[in-house]
């Protein structure tokens, strides 16, 4: 390759003697950079034919792009800070959202199920939302309520039992004290009908016998009036 004319004095690179000798043997044109003493030139080249169609040599055309080089540069560093800044803000708001955001929610309800699992049901959750976290929360608390509704019926239940009880308890005592006073009037009617006479030992042994059925039913009876003083107090303990 032999520079035959030139304007500009642009030595011929190393870099560009490839493409030269391509654009000589294929007739095609080509391009290539070079940066020299701070500046940076595209080099286009297209083959010089003659009349005949030959290809008798290359021409060349030099372009300084040294500006748009560094205005490249300048908008590649704006473009990585501006994508460095977008990464922390993304970072500084996913850490927000999770931190403040689904993490406080998530020891809120921790906080109220605890609550709840030591005996205190009337905690609820404030979620004010509509996504997963609102829906949990408002489940969370219908089930709250009703556990506290089927505990108060429990409650009222058993009250109503131990009622019940105590008149059930006070109407055994009642009968114990008349099968008490039964059995102290049959007492003397079996002694004066001993002393009648001998003749009516008969009518002597059926009252006899009587009385000792009355003495049973009194026993009875004071079972029964132990019975449901244990009910009393199993429903009170219940209770």
């Amino acid at each position: 390759l032999k520079i035959q004319a030139q304007t500009g004095g642009l030595v011929i690179d190393d870099t560009c003697k490839p493409v030269f000798s391509q654009v000589l043997a294929t007739s095609q044109t080509g391009q290539c950079l070079i940066e020299k003493d701070g500046h940076h030139f595209m080099v286009l080249a297209g083959p010089l034919v003659d009349y005949a169609g030959q290809t008798e040599g290359v021409v060349m055309v030099k372009m300084d792009y040294t500006e748009q080089f560094h205005a490249v540069k300048r908008i590649t560093w704006i473009y990585l800070l501006v994508g460095v800044l977008m990464v922390a803000l993304t970072v500084g708001f996913c850490h927000w959202f999770i931190g403040n955001y689904l993490i406080r929610r998530i020891r809120h309800i921790k906080t109220v199920l605890n609550q709840a699992s030591k005996g205190d049901l009337t905690s609820r959750i404030q979620i004010q939302a509509n996504d997963e976290m609102g829906q949990l929360g408002g489940n969370i608390n219908t089930f709250m309520d009703n556990v506290t509704q089927i505990i108060e019926g429990v409650q009222s239940r058993a009250g109503t039992l131990n009622t019940m009880s105590e008149s059930l308890n006070a109407v055994s005592q009642n009968l114990l004290t008349r099968v008490q006073h039964v059995s102290d009037n049959t007492a003397p009617i079996d002694g004066e009908t001993r002393s009648m006479s001998e003749n009516l030992n008969s009518a002597a042994a059926a009252v006899e016998e009587t009385s000792t059925n009355v003495s049973l039913i009194a026993t009875s009876a004071e079972e029964m009036s132990a019975a449901i003083r244990e009910i009393v107090k199993n429903t009170g303990h219940a209770s």
